[in-house]
């Protein structure tokens, strides 16, 4: 498995489904009955159709898919590793196919629309399903995490630019909080924040007012 990022934990990991090899089982098994039966020199046909078949289960073995909390990673090779990843914010969709034999089997394909590396295929993935939903939940939890440390920004930037103190107390107000212009705005992005994560409020509508927040400052 490549090495992972800061902060970066695997979430799922999954291999081709084992009907990937079932053909080379299929070559390797005519070879031995054909050895059987003719035997002499058509023992050399057996041992490659052997060989075939170990390093397609090799090659299974060595392939790997797997989503961690920042990026989706396919990385494949015997002798040398091939490693290709996708970053979550950059998947724009997913979709999951599987046909009868793929449902009773529990294989399936898996295709990433992307905005950087255009459209990934996942062939003959096992437990097509579960893979394509955690890749949304996943990016959903991204974004998520991505919001959330732009108002935690925010608000350190208004508390360090403030013109006076956020929370003041004064003996003729009997200890009541005055809260600063910016620290107002900053509560009402926070608002608007926690609407957005709840579903409340679109993307579109949560940056709609978040930008008109910031240009009446």
């Amino acid at each position: 498995m490549a090495d992972l990022k800061k902060d970066e934990h695997i979430i799922l990991d999954t291999k081709p489904h084992w009907v990937g090899l079932l053909v080379p089982f299929l070559v390797a098994l005519a070879t031995v009955v054909v050895g059987a039966y003719f035997q002499g020199y058509t023992f050399i046909l057996t041992l490659l159709g052997v060989a075939f078949l170990c390093y397609r289960i090799a090659e299974h073995n060595s392939h790997i898919w797997a989503i961690t909390n920042l990026r989706v990673i396919d990385e494949s090779g015997i002798f040398t590793r091939q490693s290709k990843e996708c970053p979550l914010d950059k998947v724009t969709n997913v979709s999951c196919s599987q046909h009868l034999l793929g449902r009773i089997l529990g294989f399936g394909d898996v295709e990433i629309q992307t905005a950087s590396e255009g459209i990934l295929n996942y062939i003959a993935i096992a437990q097509p399903r579960d893979f394509s939903d955690t890749i949304l939940q996943m990016q959903e939890a991204y974004k998520g995490d991505q919001l959330r440390q732009q108002a935690q920004k925010l608000a350190q930037a208004m508390q360090q630019h403030s013109d006076q103190p956020l929370h003041t107390t004064t003996q003729h107000q009997n200890n009541a909080v005055a809260v600063s212009p910016k620290m107002a705005d900053y509560l009402e992005l926070e608002k608007l924040f926690e609407l957005h994560q709840k579903g409340i409020l679109s993307e579109e509508e949560y940056a709609e007012q978040k930008r008109r927040i910031l240009n009446n400052r």
